[in-house]
């Protein structure tokens, strides 16, 4: 009787030696899980936090590229404005020589015109006083 109570406490003590080791087995898997899932949660959010970065930066980038578009935009359209300027300035400076040298050609037109008309009335003057003076004489001489 005792051999078999002997016999039956070292069954009890070795199937609970393997129950515990079963536990410990099983609680170090566990954990061994429970670090691998946590190392993954990890590496998936730095994975993510770099793919944010790159995205906002990407997004910086290009906000940077329109800004720079828009400025070479805003300067071209501000040279090609100037440049129109200019021009209608030269057109109107243009306008403002020939209208100027059309008035002077016509003061002189008209100046010479009136020298003409001068002229003629002198010379008619002249002739009239000429056939006075020969019409007097004329009447001298027949007196």
């Amino acid at each position: 009787g005792l051999q078999a109570g002997k016999k039956a406490f070292q069954e009890e003590v070795q199937e609970t030696k393997e129950v515990v080791q079963e536990g410990i087995q099983a609680g170090q898997e566990a954990v061994q899980e429970g670090i691998q899932a946590g190392k993954e949660a990890v590496e998936e959010a730095v994975k993510e936090k770099k793919e944010a970065i790159q995205q906002g930066m990407q997004a910086g980038k290009q906000a940077v590229q329109e800004a720079v578009q828009d400025k070479k935009e805003a300067v071209q359209n501000g040279i090609q404005a100037g440049k129109e300027a200019m021009q209608d300035a030269v057109q109107e400076k243009k306008e403002g020589f020939e209208a100027g040298i059309q008035s002077g050609k016509q003061a002189i037109q008209e100046g010479m015109q009136q020298k003409k008309e001068a002229i003629q009335e002198g010379m008619q003057a002249g002739k009239e006083a000429v056939q006075e003076e020969v019409q007097e004489k004329k009447e001298a001489i027949q007196e």
